[in-house]
């Protein structure tokens, strides 16, 4: 309950004003992955130039306001493969997540396509990640597929990586 008193010092007057309903309350944001969780968007092991690895999550918003939605990242380890690799973020309809790897008439937009160090460097963080193409509201289902390639230069070999992709939502 949220209480509200004024009181004048001219007058013997006090005015209060309550609510059982809650004259504040806060907004909920809660974004889900519905069925089981990918552990890892990509993995792989042995890759060579030109096999790309790729993934696909699929991300439920049930909250109570609009929100954006970014994607941003960092490297976590490695030895160096990052400046390595083409690196592919695209927003999907929800239902194209399984057959992510096939263009699907469900695309939406591509988010990001570079090298996996400049996306590092340029979206370490939700205020310069890089935004889904619209708020989401209560209900919506958004798929991200992530794409990476290994390109054909020597100084790739036994070179590795790892880091962590988030996908975040905050109020619009």
């Amino acid at each position: 309950m949220f209480v509200l008193n004024a009181a004048a010092t001219t007058s013997a007057r006090v005015a209060a004003t309550t609510s059982s309903e809650g004259l504040l309350t806060t907004a909920t944001i809660n974004l889900s992955q519905p069925g089981s969780a990918v552990d890892l968007l990509l993995d792989g092991d042995g890759l060579y130039p030109g096999v790309p690895v790729d993934g696909c999550v699929v991300i439920e918003y049930a909250g109570t306001i609009p929100v954006t939605v970014r994607l941003h990242g960092t490297s976590s380890a490695g030895s160096g493969l990052d400046p390595y690799v083409d690196f592919r973020l695209t927003e999907l309809d929800a239902n194209s997540c399984p057959d992510a790897a096939a263009e699907q008439p469900g695309t939406r937009a591509e988010l990001y396509a570079g090298r996996l160090d400049v996306f590092w460097s340029q979206h370490g963080s939700f205020a310069s990640g890089v935004e889904v193409d619209r708020p989401l509201v209560s209900g919506d289902r958004i798929a991200v597929s992530a794409e990476a390639i290994v390109t054909d230069d020597n100084r790739a070999q036994g070179q590795s990586t790892d880091f962590t992709l988030t996908i975040e939502a905050r109020p619009a």
